[in-house]
């Protein structure tokens, strides 16, 4: 797999680190994006979700349950929704409420 914002990680690096590990690291790139909304700079925000993307990519890339894969794929869907504005019902706050709770954890 071939990374544009994270070169220097492997699947096999990433996959070291525990899933509640992984998807807190997507969710300090949707922190990232939040930060870029509120300070209007949407190159900046679209960015961040692109690093998201590519972390979550790199998970999925992984051995996951169905169950695992159902939630992370459907995690990658709402956060391509926020990348082009559509009317998913879920907001980048709610996301990231979300992706927090994944804190607990660990």
């Amino acid at each position: 797999m071939q990374l544009v914002h994270h070169k220097t990680l492997t699947v096999e690096k990433w996959a070291i680190l525990s899933l509640t590990t992984q998807l807190l690291n997507v969710g300090s790139e949707l922190s990232r994006a939040r930060e870029m909304r509120v300070a209007g700079s949407r190159i900046q925000e679209e960015r961040a979700y692109e690093r998201a993307l590519e972390l979550l990519d790199i998970t999925l890339a992984g051995k996951h349950s169905l169950a695992e894969l159902r939630e992370l794929t459907r995690l990658r869907e709402a956060i391509c929704s926020l990348m082009v504005k559509s009317e998913l019902a879920v907001s980048l706050d709610e996301l990231y409420e979300y992706i927090l709770q994944f804190s607990v954890l660990k």
